[in-house]
């Protein structure tokens, strides 16, 4: 997998720097949505104001779905039917 990405970085390095970049903010986004949910838990069960965790999970669920179209569109790519799925 190392040397794939060596060679994807010397084709082109900033793209592929941008596509792991991505894939691990897009590994990441479940797990920061589970704390996020916890702590909205946690602040309405202390009777504490959870409009910080309401912010977090928003910002949290529209990152994910602007996310959503980059793996689809890779899909699309793979399979060469490209055009048709813009």
């Amino acid at each position: 997998m190392f040397r794939l990405l060596g060679v994807c970085a010397a084709v082109h390095r900033r793209l592929t720097v941008a596509v792991v970049a991505l894939a691990t903010l897009q590994g990441l986004l479940l797990p920061l949505l589970m704390l996020a949910t916890g702590a909205l838990v946690g602040a309405l069960n202390s009777s504490e104001s959870p409009v910080v965790a309401l912010c977090v999970i928003g910002v949290l669920v529209a990152v994910q779905h602007l996310l959503d179209p980059v793996p689809e569109f890779r899909r699309c790519e793979a399979h060469g039917d490209a055009k048709e799925c813009l």
